[in-house]
C-alpha cells in the first residue's frame, strides 16, 4: 500500500483533480456570461450545444493538464541503491577467479548494496527539518486522488446497475395494439423519423427513450388510458424530439463525464444545464410541430402526477416542469441557468478556496524559491560538509604489528622483506626476524601487509584495526613455499631467446603489487624463474631483448610444472648515425639510454635515476657514427638520453617506428671541485658520502640524476667531478642540502662549504638581493543584484601568471598588490551563491588603488555521490566528470567550459561531486565515464526554487565485450593497446586504452550503451599498417577486427597565386565519421608524415582504403568549392590513389 501511495502519478492525478475545481469554475462563470449575454438571442437548442461544448471542455482540460505535467517536468533518474564497494581481506592463497563475464542478451541488472547508508550531510538535515514542516499537507493531492478513486469506483458500480435495470425495460415491454401502432407510425413520420420502436411498459411513469446506438422509445401504459389522444400526441412528439436531435447518444456521454467529474461542483451543473437545455429545445419542436401549447402543457402536468421514482440515468427526464410549463404558456423567458443547485454557488466557493489552499501548503519550503539569503546558506552547508569530508579523508598515520608464519604453522627460518600498503603510501622493512614482532607503518584508515621473499610465493594480508586504538592494527602473514615460476621466451619459429632482460610485476590487490627489476635475464635455454608463486596470481612482464621488440605481458599465469612460453617479436631496427655538432665528423662509442617509454596515454619511467635506464642499442656506434636502435616497439614513444665519451649527454624523443635519424652533439661540459664540511655536519673520514646532480636539459626537456660516491679526506673535504654534462640547469646535492644554478658553461675547481644547514658555493658571490617589485593596490568591488547580501567568501586569482590562489572577500570587496604590467585574472570557479564571467585586467600604474567592478548574478550548485558498479576495486582513478548545459540559441548540448568543476574523493567507498556556480534557470546533464563505462543523468533544472540540486549518479555494471584484433595476414596482433573512443553529444571526445594481450585478444568490461554518444575502437598505425577504426553499435561479442595495409597519398597545397605553401600539416578523417567528430581526438596517425616541403608536397603513408575528408590548422581556409564544407568532393582524397591523380589543394589565409 505504500508503494501505492508513494507512486509519482498519485500525486500528478491529485493535483490535476484539484486544478480541475478552479478550471470547472472558470469554464461555468464563462458559460454564465454568455447566457447572460444572449438571453434574449440564444435559442434553446444554441444553448444546449454551448452546454454540451463546455462539459466535454472541462473533460478534456485534466487530460491535458497531466500531459502539460508531464512534458513540463525533466525526466527524473532512476532510484539507484547506494553502493559502497570494499575490499575483503585477501586470502593466504591464490585470489578467486575473475567472475563470469556478461551475457550479450543482459538487460537488466541487479546491484547488491554493500552499504545502505551514505555518510550524513548538514544539507540533509536541513532539507528534512524543512520537509517536516509541510509532509502531511503534501500529502493532501495523494489522498485526494485516493479519495476520488474509491469515489469513482462506488458511482461505477451503481452506474452499471442503473443501466442493468434500464436496458431491462426493452424485455417487459410489449408493443402497443394496432391502433396506438398506426398513430405512432404517423407522428413518427410527421417528425421526419423512421424504423422507431415503441414499447408500452406498465412500470414506468413517464415515457423514457432507452438505449444510445438502437434507442427505443418507452411509453407508459397508465398514461394511454389516462389521457386524451391529443395529450399523448403531445407527449410522443417530446420523445421523438429527443431522437431527432440524437439525444441519447449525447446523454451518454454527458453522464460519463458527470460520474468521472463527480467530485467537481461545476461538472454536475453544466450536466443539469445540458438536460435542462436539452428538453427546452425539445418542447420548441414540440410546439412547431403541434402549435397546441396549453394541451401539451396539460400533458406534462398530468403526467407529472403520475411519475414515479426514476432513476436518473434514463436519456431523458422531465426536467424543471414548473419552469418549463411557463415557458410553454409563453409566462416568461427563463435565460438563466435555472437547474443550477442553489448550493453550487458556496460549493464553487469553498472548491476553489480549498485549492488554494492546498497549493499554499503543499508545496514545501524548499521547492519554493528561495530568497538569496537562503540560497547562499544552502549552498555554503553543502560546500563545508564537503569540506569536513574532504578533510576527514586526509589520510591519518596508523601502524600494524604483526608475526609471519608459514602455511604448516611453523616460524620462517628465512628473515622476510615486509611490504605495507596503505592509502596513497608504501613502506618497506628489511627483514621480520625469526620469532620477532615487526611493525609497519602507513597512512589512511586500511592496510595491506604482503611479503614476496626468495623461495616463498608473494603473500599479502590486511591487517585489521578492531581494538580500542584505532590507529595501531594488528596481522598475521601467512606464506607459503609456492612453485617456481617459468618462464621460457621464443621467436616466432620457437627458438630460445637467451640474455633477455626482464622486469616483473605480480598484482595482489588493488593497488598492491610487488615489482622486481633486478638481475631477471633469461639463460641460454631462454628460460627465467622470477620467484616462487601460487596458482591464479596474475604477473606483468616488460621484456627487452636486443633484436626484438621491446613488449608488455599482461596477465600471466603460472601452473605448477608448467612453463609459461612467451613470444616476441622481431624488430625493425631504427637505423641512423651521431656527428660532432661543430665539425660534423662521425662519433663512434655513443650508447642510448631509455628514460622514459610512454604507450597511449601510459608513461613508464625507467630512468630519471640514471644507474636503471636500459640501453636501446645492442652495440655502440662504430668508427662511421652508425647506431642501430634495435628493441623499439612500434607502438611506443621513448624519451632517449644520448651520451658518448667527450661529449655532453643529449635528450631527444623519438617514436619506435621512426625512419632514418641522425643525431648531434656538443662537445661536453664538466663540473668539478670540493665540498667541505668543517662541522662534520654530514662528512666523516674516509666514509663514502653520495652526491647527487641533477641536470635538467632545459627547453628541449628531461632530466637525468646522476649518482657519484665520494670519500672526505682529514680535514672533512672530498672532490668531486661530473663529466659528459650539457647546458641546462644544474641542481648540486648532498643529502638533504642544494645548490642551484643556470650551466651554460663549464664550472671548475668551485668550493662549496656546509654551514648553517646549507650548502654555500664560495666561488661564486651570492646573488644580491633584487630590488622590490613595483606593484599597485588593487580593489576588486563585487557587485550583487538588488536586494541581495553582500558577496562574502574566497575568490580565485592569477596574479602575474602564478598558481590559482584564493583570496578573502569581505563584503564585496576584495583588496590584492599586483605587479605592474602584469595581469590579474579573475574567476568563478568554487565561489557559492553567485557567478560572475571570467575577467582579466591589466595592472598598470596610477594613482591610488586600481578600482575593477564585477556584477555578479545569482546561481546555483550541482553535488552527489557517485555509486561504483558491483566488483569496483579502490584505488582506480577516480571518475571523469563532464558538467553538459543546454544552450537555447545554439539549440544544443554543450559542455561548460570553466573552472567551476572539483571531483571530490570521499574516504575508500566512492566519490562525491560538488559544482559551484552554475547559472540558474538554465538545462545541464552530467556525464561521467570511469574507465570503459559511462553514464549520464537525465537532464534537469537548476533555478531559484532548487538553486541546489543533488544528483546522485550510479554506474550500472555493464556488458564485457571481447575480441580479437588480427594483422592484414590474418595472424594475432601480438601487444599493443586498444583505444575506447566515446564522442558525447556536446561534440567532446574522451578515450581510455585498453592492453591488446599476445594473442590479439582484449577486453572492455562494463560496457554501458543506454548513454547518447558515438563509440569506436581505434587501434594506432604502425609501420605499413593502416590505424584500425571500428565503430561500436552495441553490446554484440565477440568482436573480430582485422588491420589493412596502409596506402600513401600524395599531393600539393598551394597558395591562390599558385605558389607552394610550406609548413602546411594536413589530417585526414573518413567520410564515415560524423563531420562534427574531431578525427584528429580519433587517430592522430591519420596526418601527413611531415608538414608541407618548400614545394608545397605532401605525403601521407598511413591512410586505409577508403574516402577522405582534408583537414588543416585554422591559418588557411579552402578557395575551391564550398569553402567551409567538408563533404565537397574538391576537399578529399582517396586511398589508394586512382591512375593519374595528381591532388593539388588550393588555400587562402583567413
Amino acid at each position: 500500500m505504500s508503494t501505492f501511495l508513494q507512486s509519482p502519478w498519485l500525486k500528478d492525478l491529485g493535483w490535476v483533480l484539484v486544478h480541475s475545481l478552479w478550471q470547472g469554475a472558470t469554464l461555468w462563470a464563462l458559460l454564465a456570461l454568455v447566457f447572460a449575454v444572449g438571453r434574449h438571442h440564444l435559442s434553446a437548442a444554441a444553448k444546449h450545444r454551448l452546454a454540451w461544448l463546455t462539459l466535454t471542455a472541462l473533460a478534456l482540460v485534466p487530460v491535458i493538464t497531466m500531459i502539460w505535467m508531464q512534458v513540463g517536468k525533466p525526466e527524473k533518474p532512476q532510484p539507484a541503491q547506494h553502493v559502497y564497494a570494499s575490499i575483503a581481506p585477501a586470502a593466504s592463497k591464490s585470489p578467486a577467479p575473475p567472475p563470469p563475464a556478461a551475457s550479450p542478451e543482459k538487460s537488466d541488472v541487479t546491484v547488491v548494496p554493500l552499504s545502505t547508508a551514505p555518510p550524513t550531510r548538514p544539507t540533509d538535515a536541513f532539507v528534512v527539518a524543512e520537509a517536516s514542516k509541510t509532509s502531511w499537507v503534501a500529502q493532501l493531492p495523494i489522498w485526494f486522488a485516493t479519495a476520488w478513486l474509491a469515489g469513482l469506483t462506488l458511482l461505477t458500480i451503481r452506474l452499471l446497475f442503473g443501466w442493468r435495470w434500464i436496458a431491462g425495460l426493452k424485455h417487459t415491454g410489449t408493443d402497443p395494439e394496432p391502433a396506438w401502432l398506426a398513430q405512432f407510425v404517423e407522428w413518427a413520420n410527421r417528425a421526419g423519423l423512421r424504423h422507431v420502436r415503441v414499447l408500452v411498459c406498465p412500470a414506468l411513469g413517464v415515457p423514457l427513450v432507452v438505449g444510445w446506438l438502437r434507442p427505443v422509445i418507452c411509453f407508459p401504459a397508465s398514461l394511454l388510458s389516462r389521457l386524451s389522444l391529443a395529450e399523448v400526441e403531445s407527449l410522443m412528439l417530446h420523445e421523438l424530439a429527443h431522437l431527432k436531435r440524437r439525444d441519447p447518444l449525447l446523454q451518454f456521454w454527458v453522464t460519463v463525464v458527470e460520474t468521472l467529474l463527480f467530485h467537481n461542483p461545476a461538472a454536475h451543473a453544466l450536466a443539469s444545464t445540458v438536460r435542462q437545455t436539452g428538453e427546452l429545445a425539445c418542447d420548441d419542436l414540440v410546439l412547431q410541430w403541434k402549435g397546441d401549447g396549453k394541451t401539451y402543457a396539460r400533458a406534462l402536468a398530468a403526467a407529472e402526477e403520475w411519475r414515479g421514482a426514476q432513476f436518473a440515468l434514463a436519456a431523458t427526464g422531465m426536467g424543471s416542469l414548473k419552469h418549463r410549463i411557463q415557458r410553454i404558456l409563453g409566462l416568461g423567458e427563463h435565460g438563466r441557468l435555472t437547474s443550477l443547485p442553489e448550493r453550487f454557488g458556496i460549493t464553487s466557493v469553498a472548491g476553489i478556496a480549498l485549492y488554494f489552499v492546498v497549493c499554499g501548503l503543499a508545496v514545501p519550503r524548499i521547492a519554493r524559491a528561495l530568497t538569496p539569503e537562503e540560497r547562499i546558506t544552502v549552498i555554503n552547508q553543502e560546500r563545508e560538509a564537503l569540506k569536513i569530508t574532504e578533510d576527514n579523508a586526509a589520510p591519518q598515520e596508523i601502524k600494524a604489528t604483526g608475526t609471519v608464519r608459514t602455511a604448516d604453522g611453523s616460524k620462517p627460518k628465512e628473515d622476510i622483506g615486509l611490504t605495507a600498503w596503505s592509502k596513497g603510501y608504501t613502506s618497506f622493512y628489511s627483514g621480520n626476524r625469526v620469532g620477532q614482532q615487526e611493525t609497519v607503518r602507513g597512512k589512511g584508515s586500511r592496510m595491506h601487509v604482503g611479503s614476496w621473499t626468495p623461495g616463498y610465493a608473494p603473500a599479502i594480508t590486511q591487517a585489521t584495526f578492531d581494538g580500542p586504538d584505532k590507529n595501531h592494527g594488528a596481522f598475521e602473514l601467512v606464506i607459503e613455499r609456492g612453485f617456481p615460476a617459468v618462464l621460457k621466451l621464443v621467436d616466432k619459429d620457437g627458438q630460445p631467446i637467451p640474455d633477455a632482460e626482464l622486469s616483473c610485476t605480480v598484482y595482489l590487490a588493488p593497488e598492491c603489487d610487488f615489482y622486481r627489476q633486478g638481475p631477471l635475464r633469461t639463460d641460454a635455454a631462454g628460460t627465467c624463474i622470477p620467484g616462487n608463486t601460487l596458482e591464479g596470481l596474475s604477473f606483468r612482464f616488460d621484456i627487452r631483448a636486443y633484436g626484438y621488440q621491446w613488449n608488455r605481458f599482461q596477465d600471466v599465469r603460472f601452473e605448477k610444472d608448467k612453463p609459461v612460453t612467451l613470444t616476441l617479436v622481431k624488430s625493425t631496427p631504427i637505423v641512423g648515425t651521431v656527428a660532432d655538432a661543430r665539425t660534423q665528423q662521425p662519433i663512434a662509442g655513443v650508447n642510448v639510454l631509455c628514460e622514459m617509454r610512454r604507450r597511449d596515454n601510459g608513461a613508464f619511467n625507467h630512468g630519471y635515476g640514471y644507474g636503471i635506464m636500459p640501453r636501446m642499442n645492442a652495440e655502440p656506434s662504430d668508427a662511421q657514427g652508425k647506431l642501430a636502435l634495435n628493441i623499439c616497439h612500434p607502438n611506443d614513444t621513448y624519451d632517449l638520453l644520448l651520451e658518448a665519451p667527450g661529449y655532453g649527454r643529449k635528450f631527444v624523443q623519438m617514436g619506435g617506428e621512426s625512419g632514418v635519424f641522425k643525431f648531434e652533439l656538443e662537445p661536453e661540459l664538466v663540473f668539478s671541485g670540493t665540498i667541505e664540511d668543517p662541522e662534520k655536519k654530514v662528512m666523516r673520514k674516509d666514509s663514502n658520502i653520495y652526491l647527487r646532480l641533477d641536470q635538467d636539459f632545459g627547453p628541449s626537456g628531461g632530466a637525468v640524476d646522476l649518482p657519484l660516491s665520494v670519500k672526505a679526506d682529514a680535514s672533512n673535504t672530498a672532490s668531486f667531478e661530473f663529466r659528459q654534462l650539457s647546458p641546462g640547469k644544474l641542481k648540486l646535492r648532498v643529502y638533504e642540502k642544494e645548490w642551484e644554478t643556470d650551466f651554460t658553461s663549464s664550472m671548475k675547481d668551485l668550493r662549496f662549504r656546509i654551514e648553517d644547514g646549507t650548502l654555500k658555493c664560495l666561488s661564486i658571490p651570492e646573488k644580491a638581493t633584487p630590488s622590490a617589485e613595483a606593484t599597485r593596490e588593487v580593489e576588486l568591488v563585487f557587485t550583487t543584484p538588488k536586494g541581495s547580501p553582500p558577496f562574502n567568501g574566497e575568490v580565485p586569482l592569477v596574479i602575474k601568471n602564478s598558481t590559482v590562489t584564493s583570496h578573502k572577500v569581505t563584503d564585496g570587496i576584495c583588496r590584492v598588490r599586483a605587479p605592474l604590467n602584469t595581469q590579474l585574472n579573475i574567476y568563478s570557479g568554487g565561489i557559492t551563491g553567485y557567478r560572475f564571467d571570467r575577467k582579466w585586467e591589466k595592472i598598470e600604474a596610477g594613482d591610488g588603488p586600481l578600482h575593477i567592478d564585477i556584477p555578479m548574478e545569482p546561481a546555483g550548485a550541482i553535488s552527489g555521490d557517485i555509486r561504483m558498479y558491483p566488483g569496483f576495486q579502490v584505488g582506480r582513478s577516480d571518475p571523469y566528470l563532464i558538467l553538459l548545459k543546454y544552450e537555447d540559441r545554439a539549440g544544443e548540448w554543450q559542455t561548460v567550459h570553466n573552472d567551476s568543476g572539483q571531483l571530490l574523493k570521499v574516504l575508500d567507498h566512492g566519490s562525491r561531486f560538488f559544482i559551484s556556480p552554475v547559472s540558474l534557470n538554465a538545462r545541464y546533464r552530467i556525464l561521467i565515464r570511469h574507465d570503459t563505462s559511462i553514464t549520464a543523468t537525465p537532464e534537469f533544472v537548476v533555478d531559484e526554487a532548487t538553486p541546489l540540486m543533488r544528483k546522485d549518479i550510479s554506474f550500472p555494471d555493464g556488458d564485457t565485450l571481447r575480441g580479437t584484433v588480427l594483422q592484414p595476414d590474418g595472424t594475432p596482433m601480438e601487444g599493443g593497446n586498444i583505444y575506447l573512443i566515446y564522442k558525447e553529444p556536446a561534440h567532446r571526445i574522451t578515450s581510455s586504452n585498453l592492453p591488446i594481450k599476445s594473442d590479439g585478444t582484449f577486453e572492455l568490461p562494463h560496457m554501458n550503451f543506454d548513454v547518447d554518444g558515438l563509440y569506436y575502437l581505434s587501434v594506432p598505425a604502425t609501420r605499413g599498417i593502416a590505424p584500425l577504426i571500428a565503430r561500436l553499435n552495441g553490446p554484440a561479442s565477440p568482436l573480430r577486427l582485422q588491420r589493412e595495409s596502409a596506402n600513401a597519398v600524395e599531393g600539393v597545397v598551394v597558395g591562390l597565386d599558385g605558389a607552394p605553401l610550406q609548413g602546411v600539416k594536413l589530417h585526414f578523417a573518413p567520410v564515415e565519421v560524423p563531420t562534427q567528430t574531431s578525427f584528429v581526438d580519433i587517430a592522430d596517425s591519420l596526418a601527413a608524415d611531415s608538414p608541407t616541403d618548400a614545394e608545397g608536397k605532401f605525403r601521407v603513408s598511413t591512410l586505409p582504403a577508403g574516402k577522405f575528408r582534408v583537414f588543416f590548422g585554422w591559418e588557411y581556409i579552402w578557395a575551391t568549392g564550398d569553402q567551409h564544407s567538408m563533404d565537397d568532393p574538391a576537399h578529399m582524397v582517396e586511398a589508394p590513389m586512382p591512375a593519374g591523380k595528381a591532388y593539388k589543394f588550393v588555400l587562402k589565409k583567413r
